[in-house]
This record gives structure tokens, C-alpha cells and sequence, in this order.
């Protein structure tokens, strides 16, 4: 199991499943445990991913507005 730069979401749930399909062949509790750990911090590192590649883009839709409609826009002047 390798981790490139180019990893996101999906490959992270990859490895949660990974973790969760050799647990259930690890024969002792201690490493299954670890394992489950494992995979429950692999799921929250997709969904974490997942945000912050939504908020980008919702940035990047910000940021696209054009310029036009900025100047457009009156802007209440605060006193």
C-alpha cells in the first residue's frame, strides 16, 4: 500500500476496505483492533478530503465571478 501525492477520497476508502478485509483474516484481537482503527481513520481522512475538495471548488466558483458584476454592484457605503 503506497500513498501518492495524487491520492483523494476514493483511494482512501480503498485502504479503509483494505485494512477491514485483513482483519477479518488476522486471527489475533489485538492486531484485528488495530486494523478497524486503522480503517475508521482512513474513512475519516476520505471524508475530510472530501470537504476541503469541496470548498475549493466553491472557492474556485468564487473567484470566477466575473469582474463586470463586481463593479456592477453598488456597494452600500458604511458610515
Amino acid at each position: 500500500m503506497s500513498i501518492s501525492s495524487a491520492s483523494g477520497p476514493q483511494e482512501f476508502r480503498r485502504f479503509a476496505d483494505d485494512c477491514l478485509q485483513i482483519a477479518e483474516r488476522v486471527a489475533e484481537s489485538d492486531q484485528r483492533s488495530r486494523l478497524m482503527v486503522m480503517a475508521q481513520a482512513w474513512r475519516r481522512l476520505a471524508d475530510e478530503a472530501e470537504h476541503f475538495e469541496q470548498l475549493i471548488r466553491e472557492m474556485d466558483q468564487a473567484f470566477d465571478m466575473p469582474i463586470e458584476h463586481e463593479l456592477a454592484t453598488p456597494r452600500r457605503q458604511s458610515r
